[in-house]
């Protein structure tokens, strides 16, 4: 999903460097603000319409957005304090809770539903035609384990496609090049890649509902200290997402102020991604997190076997990383 794949290949490199700068915060209610971290391509960008419009405030949240560069700069912060919280893919998520740096997934926000897939030259239809190809993607990423995914469900494995490791731009341009048969990436490379180089999409994440997802991480002094807060920014979401229902071009018009981003390119980001719902997540954080844990260790599995990671998280540590009660507490 967009960006995500750029931290998930620096925890691979072990390189997350970066520089951070406040954007600007809600109300003061007499303690530092929450510092939530933003980044370009973050999806689906509705915290800057949520800053916009004065829902934190309106839901008591005092919350500062801070921004970065880029995406692979917000773990350091999250794991030096410089930031307590964000929105980040499930890949990334993992990487916190291995680490044991103290972050907690309060809410699912959104997840892929046709914005990441898989594009194949003109001669390819389907999935089982990759076996013996070379395809690309950005190895430990969410695309990655789409690919595999897709694999999957046709009876192949990894090792039947010749696997190449490479960017998302780069993969795109390989494709159109003709020096590679397929890649696993995101849109807007993926529809640009098959327009430009005849071939077509064969698999997308619409096929894996809520596999490729964002969730909001928070730090834990910050749930267990300013609970009602944390509180606020989940009602802040879910009012901004019932707001985009009923009128988009007034969130549009805050992201597009806040952002750089086009009402065209909004829309074309938003048509292959879902906004996950209150009554999504009550079912992901139902029993005890019993989805999300489930979510959270395939995961696991996932980056353990691509190496991105030394360990797999036991049970226990992904159980005590899930924290219910603030979906418990949506009515």
């Amino acid at each position: 999903m967009k960006s995500k794949s750029l931290l998930s290949a620096a925890i691979c490199a072990g390189m997350l460097i970066g520089t951070l700068s406040g954007c600007s915060s809600s109300s003061d209610s007499g303690s530092e603000p929450i510092r939530l971290a933003v980044y370009p391509l973050t999806s689906p960008y509705f915290e800057y319409a949520i800053e916009e419009l004065g829902l934190f405030e309106e839901y008591g949240a005092n919350v500062e957005l801070v921004e970065f560069a880029q995406y692979t700069d917000v773990i350091q912060a999250l794991d030096s304090g410089n930031v307590d919280a964000s929105i980040m893919g499930i890949t990334e998520a993992v990487a916190p809770i291995c680490n044991d740096i103290g972050l907690e997934i309060v809410y699912m926000t959104d997840y892929s539903a046709g914005m990441d897939g898989i594009v194949a030259s003109k001669d390819i239809s389907s999935l089982e035609e990759l076996s013996g190809k070379t395809v690309a993607v950005n190895i430990g990423t969410m695309n990655h384990m789409l690919l595999l995914s897709a694999l999957e469900s046709v009876g192949l494995t990894e090792d039947d496609v010749n696997i190449v490791n490479m960017s998302e731009g780069d993969a795109a341009a390989a494709l159109v090049g003709g020096s590679i048969d397929a890649a696993s990436i995101f849109d807007p490379q993926l529809t640009n890649a098959a327009r430009e180089s005849g071939g077509s999409i064969i698999f997308t994440s619409e096929q894996l509902k809520g596999e490729l997802s964002d969730v909001l991480l928070v730090n834990e002094s910050i749930t267990s200290e300013r609970a009602d807060e944390v509180e606020g920014i989940i009602r802040s979401w879910i009012a901004v997402q019932e707001k985009y229902a009923a009128d988009p071009e007034s969130v549009i018009s805050c992201i597009s102020d806040s952002t750089d981003l086009t009402e065209e390119e909004f829309l074309e980001l938003m048509a292959g991604l879902d906004i996950a719902s209150a009554d999504y997540n009550k079912e992901m954080f139902a029993n005890g997190g019993e989805k999300m844990a489930e979510l959270v260790s395939r995961v696991s599995d996932f980056l353990y076997d691509t190496e991105c990671i030394d360990s797999v998280p036991s049970a226990e540590s992904i159980t005590a990383a899930i924290d219910t009660a603030f979906v418990d507490a949506i009515e």
